[in-house]
């Protein structure tokens, strides 16, 4: 990749769907050889958080940061890997995001945060391509 940074991308709607969506992705600097699943979770109904956690079977990895566990659901295979990259700053700024739809995932090529709603300003947006930008950078440097 050149050296002028991250490549940034997003959009505004779903593919197919009327309904509002928007995303930003970054591209990796690196390749983590893991795959991550970041889900707020402390904004779903009973009955979802129920599915959810039966899903994980109770085992899934945690941050070691009890807030944010009760906060997020994470997936990933690796719980060291997890908790490199989950560093103070980039949990805080997680659980600071104003909004309740909140994913972030992370593939070999790619770190995307999802939200379920419009971006509403610029400052959304920035802060969107913040939280997949330190992402992406934490993985390089794990």
């Amino acid at each position: 990749m050149a050296s002028g940074g991250p490549l940034v991308s997003g959009s505004a709607s779903r593919p197919g769907s009327n309904e509002p969506f928007t995303f930003a992705e970054v591209d990796n600097w690196t390749d983590a050889g893991q795959e991550l699943n970041i889900l707020r979770s402390d904004s779903l109904d009973r009955t979802a958080r129920r599915l959810v956690d039966r899903a994980s079977n109770g085992r899934a990895p945690t941050s070691g940061d009890v807030t944010f566990d009760n906060a997020f659901l994470i997936k990933s295979g690796d719980q060291a890997f997890v908790r490199r990259v989950l560093d103070p700053r980039l949990r805080q700024k997680l659980l600071d995001c104003r909004h309740q739809r909140l994913e972030v995932a992370l593939t070999p090529a790619k770190t995307s945060v999802h939200i379920d709603d419009y971006v509403s300003s610029a400052a959304d947006l920035d802060e969107m391509v913040e939280i997949a930008t330190w992402l992406a950078d934490n993985c390089s440097q794990s």
